[in-house]
């Protein structure tokens, strides 16, 4: 008898539970050393990376930014987040929502430090059909 069912195979996920306690423990150097082999990993076996996969490390990419400061950076990571969620699940489940909150934090983090993402915000709705007449 083997330990896992047939179907699954222990080594194709491309993050593991180390970024995550990296991040939390407030080590981004390590935290981006194993995002980078997750990556990797994820590139070297394209065909069993799953766009719930690469979500998760555009996530954890997004946090490491967002940790770090890095309100751009950390918006494309969270976008394609959102991208890879949307692929799988569609753009308005629950599941993508998270990508959404994550890039609103964001935002509003830049826009409270007055900062060139705050900024391209408000500029963004001021010139959206969205927003007009509001």
């Amino acid at each position: 008898m083997t330990p896992y069912p047939p179907t699954h195979r222990p080594c194709t996920a491309p993050a593991p539970p180390s970024p995550q306690a990296n991040l939390g423990l407030r080590r981004a150097k390590q935290c981006e050393d194993f995002l980078s082999l997750a990556s990797w990993l994820a590139m070297k076996e394209p065909g069993l990376t799953t766009s719930v996969m690469k979500s998760q490390l555009s996530r954890l990419y997004g946090q490491l930014y967002a940790f770090q400061s890095k309100h751009a950076e950390a918006l494309h990571a969270f976008a394609e987040d959102v991208y890879y969620c949307a692929l799988e699940y569609g753009p308005e489940d629950v599941r993508t929502s998270l990508g959404y909150y994550n890039m609103g934090k964001v935002f509003q983090v830049g826009a409270m430090a007055g900062g060139r993402v705050g900024g391209d915000w408000a500029g963004y709705r001021v010139k959206s059909r969205l927003f007009r007449g509001r």
